[in-house]
């Protein structure tokens, strides 16, 4: 057992889940109630789900026969529906009116609770501040003044309009208290902003997983910014390539430098020197920047001082410009 260490379910359980209603029902075998845990946990925040049966048998280590057997059990009971759409299995899944009834009335006791021992915590804390003796007064609201400079940030926000817009809609009063607490902050993004973000991860190759199996509930994609993880660039509008604005600039100074070329030498270069120039900027790396005419220029001005090159080593670890510049600091 020294590789074991204490387990706690309600923080560490990961995995399949077993509603109480089938777990409680006694007519219902050990792979029936298998079976129907692996179904709720590939149908998550849907009804629905569709594995293949060759991967519940692996899941649930059992023989097709037995699957078939037990799959059989949970339709009988009304727990399941299988339909056949597009040549695959379509699991549906089920609970007990009242069950789901009783669920929903627990959770709203278990929130009254919640709420009542809020209020004695407060109480306590008023009394504490009253034996003590400390007066103490609300802040002001806030003025427009005050608020967030941040383009980013919302001071307005309307939670079922960002609700609305998300696609899992699970867990929608978690999502509210912490939509409430991030925008008190002043952190909750602008609606138009937040649109963006969720066009972006709808792109995104996890979001789009087993028919959006994996994309999270609204609460934790809240706790966790998770606009944040979206580029800047996505928001920019895209910049004209810097390469483009260069090489006009570049051929504006070419052009300049050919006119003198052609005044000082009375015919045409673009014939015998262009073949020239493509052979020699051959023997070095590529550049696609302004310097690659920057290069042109002075190629041509040595050639039309009278200046034989030779035999050129090729190098493709440096520029047609670095090459000339070389060349022209050995002649000095």
């Amino acid at each position: 057992m020294e590789n074991f260490i204490d387990f706690v379910p309600n923080k560490m359980a990961r995995g399949v889940v077993v509603p109480d209603f089938i777990r409680n029902d006694e007519r219902l075998g050990a792979e029936a109630i298998l079976i129907f845990a692996n179904l709720c946990s590939y149908s998550r925040h849907k009804n629905y789900c569709f594995p293949s049966k060759e991967t519940l048998m692996l899941e649930t280590r059992c023989s097709f026969n037995t699957l078939q057997k037990y799959l059989n059990q949970l339709i009988e009971f009304g727990y399941v529906k299988i339909k056949k759409i597009n040549g695959r299995n379509m699991f549906y899944l089920f609970a007990p009116k009242e069950e789901i009834e009783r669920i929903e009335e627990q959770n709203q006791i278990d929130k009254q609770k919640n709420l009542t021992s809020n209020f004695k915590e407060l109480s306590k804390f008023e009394t504490e501040v009253k034996e003590l003796n400390i007066n103490i007064t609300p802040l002001p609201p806030k003025n427009s003044s005050q608020t967030s400079s941040n383009p980013l940030t919302s001071n307005v926000g309307d939670f079922n309009a960002f609700f609305e817009i998300y696609p899992n809609k699970t867990n929608k009063y978690r999502a509210l208290i912490i939509c409430k607490r991030l925008q008190k902050k002043g952190l909750l993004p602008t609606l138009d902003y937040f649109k963006k973000v969720i066009e972006y991860f709808k792109n995104t190759f996890q979001w789009n997983k087993e028919n959006g199996r994996f994309i999270p509930q609204f609460a934790n994609f809240l706790l966790n910014e998770k606009w944040k993880e979206v580029p800047l660039e996505y928001f920019e509008p895209k910049q004209m390539d810097t390469h483009v604005i260069d090489e006009k600039k570049a051929t504006e100074i070419w052009e300049k430098e050919k006119m003198i070329i052609k005044k000082e030498k009375n015919n045409n270069i673009d014939d015998d020197l262009e073949v020239q120039w493509n052979e020699f900027k051959k023997n070095f790396k590529t550049d696609i920047s302004i310097r690659r005419f920057q290069a042109k220029a002075k190629f041509f001005q040595l050639i039309k001082e009278g200046f034989s090159f030779g035999v050129i080593q090729k190098n493709l670890t440096i520029t047609p410009l670095e090459f000339l510049q070389n060349i022209k600091n050995q002649a000095v």
